[in-house]
């Protein structure tokens, strides 16, 4: 699945299978977008234009990381298979630095693609901040709070 590295949110995993079922979407999209039905209803083919291009930010952002992370594996293969050429290993390494660069910018962008909804079609959420999370929650309120509007939601009391 995804290697942990030190530039993978906590929550990568997660975020893999999300961008899994974006992209399967999304090229199920594409092949809709082929179908000559789909393309006779107006209606329908709009529609999966629609969601097609709402898709296409995140799921590129998401094929270039998974690039990057295939070439850092290849890399390292190469790195550790070639113990003796110090030439060959220091290249190694400033392609692996060049390459945690990379991915790191990726794993933002993908991010704020999400927190923007740029990414995909959701347009509402509900944030649910529980006690004793104080600095998890105030990191969140202030990231969601730029890019959307928040109203304040008491909890209903039981009888």
């Amino acid at each position: 699945m995804i290697e942990k590295t030190k530039f993978a949110p906590p929550e990568a995993e997660a975020l893999f299978e999300k961008l899994e079922s974006m992209y399967e979407r999304y090229t199920e999209l594409e092949r809709l977008l082929a179908d000559p039905e789909v393309i006779a209803n107006s209606a329908r083919y709009t529609a999966c234009i629609k969601e097609h291009g709402s898709l296409s930010k995140i799921v590129n952002k998401y094929l270039e990381l998974n690039e990057v992370l295939r070439h850092k594996e290849d890399t390292r293969a190469i790195f550790s298979d070639n113990s003796g050429d110090k030439d060959l290993q220091q290249l190694a390494m400033d392609e692996l630095d060049n390459l945690a660069t990379k991915e790191e910018a990726l794993y933002k962008e993908i991010k704020q693609l999400f927190i923007s909804g740029d990414g995909g079609p959701q347009k509402n959420v509900i944030m649910e901040i529980r006690a004793g999370t104080t600095f998890v929650a105030a990191e969140a309120v202030h990231t969601q709070s730029t890019s959307c509007t928040c109203r304040a939601v008491t909890p209903a009391r039981s009888a």
